[in-house]
């Protein structure tokens, strides 16, 4: 019996020793800082494949620009530097000429719902029904799966600006569209990456900048905020948060793309809801430090309300100023997928676990492994 029960444990060790051994580790990075809801929801989805994979896959995590910034990253993982990572699609218009369409149409989202309802529709439209999305990824040799979105963006300063008025001759980090809609109210665009705005603001590059409350904290930006205009004026709703190197994903077993795809959904939806709860809490931590938050002038309003109205045509303009000969299609397809999810927001309202499921439903579940 002893015998027995010896060569049982001698065997079963044995057993975990080789499978511990024929571990692969899977190394991922992104030049966000190491905090904030998409460095803990991307930790959390790959300890989720690692224990579906039965420890086959561990995974080791870079951060806050430790293997390149948001212009180099899609080199970084298409050359296999690095084996997954996460990007900014704004960054890399020549790189992903129509893939990075996606980044213009958030300045139409003018609420939390919106924010959910535009996300979803970007990863339904770049997973399923954009090839031309996924040939310009295969052209850099990297694999799309989960887009994400920001909270809605906010003007923020350091100064305190009250009104359109009080913008007038300010600096203001933005860039794209949101840095022309700067110039018409009369500020004056400063074009710095997210990594290099709070050195920019701290030593008065910048005065002000637009981006997602949530980021009062995750890039400290609260220690000198003072002001806001309580009116989102534009939205990042495609941030390329999954992309595996073409050649890994292709060498994975079915067995592991099948984990990496039926845990996406927990992942997108985490960072999408945390996103938006990082934002209020951001909010009330910058208000305890002497944050004001004013309500916008008309003149403000108006300016928004203009910006918004020609969000498609500037899109298609743009794109095809890089060569995109689809950009109308896509922009056509992209009206009925928010309609679509527009309606399925509207009838699961913030539900996290409901909005995990409509995502599993309409498009993980269609994702071929």
């Amino acid at each position: 019996m002893h015998l027995k029960k010896t060569i049982a444990i001698t065997a079963a060790t044995l057993a975990l020793s080789t499978s511990i051994a024929s571990a692969r580790e899977i190394t991922y990075a992104h030049f966000l800082p190491a905090a904030g809801s998409i460095r803990d929801a991307t930790v959390a989805y790959f300890d989720r494949v690692s224990e579906a994979t039965g420890g086959e896959l561990t995974f080791e995590t870079f951060w806050a620009g430790a293997m390149g910034g948001p212009v180099e990253m899609l080199d970084t993982i298409g050359s296999q530097t690095v084996d997954a990572g996460g990007i900014v699609d704004a960054y890399l218009r020549s790189s992903i000429p129509t893939a990075s369409m996606f980044s213009d149409f958030g300045r139409l989202v003018s609420s939390n719902a919106d924010m959910l309802a535009y996300s979803a529709a970007v990863t339904e439209q770049q997973l399923l029904k954009c090839p031309e999305c996924s040939a310009d990824y295969a052209d850099n040799n990297v694999k799309l799966l989960a887009t994400t979105a920001t909270a809605p963006y906010y003007l923020m300063c350091k100064p305190e600006v009250t009104s359109t008025a009080d913008l007038a001759g300010k600096k203001v980090r933005a860039v794209g569209n949101v840095a022309n809609l700067m110039q018409q109210m009369g500020a004056v665009p400063v074009s710095v990456t997210t990594a290099e705005m709070y050195e920019a603001m701290q030593r008065g590059q910048a005065d002000c900048s637009t981006g997602s409350a949530a980021w009062l904290d995750e890039y400290k930006l609260g220690e000198f905020v003072k002001s806001m205009i309580n009116e989102p004026i534009n939205d990042y709703i495609s941030s390329g948060n999954i992309l595996f190197n073409l050649d890994v994903w292709n060498d994975f077993s079915e067995a592991q793309r099948a984990a990496f795809i039926d845990e996406l959904p927990a992942f997108v939806a985490q960072i999408n809801f945390e996103g938006l709860s990082d934002a209020d809490q951001a909010i009330e931590a910058a208000k305890a430090n002497g944050l004001k938050i004013y309500e916008p002038d008309e003149k403000f309003k108006a300016e928004i309300t203009e910006f918004r109205s020609a969000t498609f045509a500037a899109a298609i303009t743009t794109a095809e100023g890089t060569g995109v000969k689809v950009a109308e299609r896509v922009t056509t397809d992209f009206e009925a997928l928010v309609e679509k999810w527009s309606a399925i927001v509207a009838d699961i309202g913030m539900d996290q676990a409901a909005y995990e499921e409509a995502l599993r439903t309409e498009i993980y579940s269609k994702l071929p492994k």
